[in-house]
């Protein structure tokens, strides 16, 4: 079976995402910062063990290329919105630019 490394996989869209990507026979391997319980509720229901969840930072270079070993591809929805880059400029650049490049780096 193929696995796919999933960032923000327990957001809205990550969520259903991860839900897609396992009605059509692939596992998932999940990155996210902050996993949300209830969406991952949600998607975790009756998949008998083929989401497997990491807590870790896209920022982090070693994080991501730990999770991404031995996956066959990468879907990358992890980031921060504009309204929380308006914010703070600086972890924006950090999350959206930086740990992008993580993961390019990882592929």
């Amino acid at each position: 079976m193929k696995r796919v490394m999933l960032t923000g996989g327990t957001g809205f869209l990550g969520s259903w995402v991860c839900a897609e990507l396992i009605e059509r026979g692939w596992a998932v391997r999940i990155l996210d910062i902050q996993p949300k319980a209830a969406n991952l509720d949600r998607v975790q229901r009756g998949l008998s063990g083929r989401v497997e969840m990491i807590t870790g930072d896209i920022r982090d270079p070693q994080a991501v290329l730990s999770a991404a070993t031995d996956c066959d591809a990468i879907v990358h929805l992890a980031g921060l919105m504009t309204v929380d880059c308006a914010a703070d400029p600086v972890r924006g650049l950090e999350v959206n630019l930086l740990g992008s490049l993580n993961l390019i780096d990882a592929a």
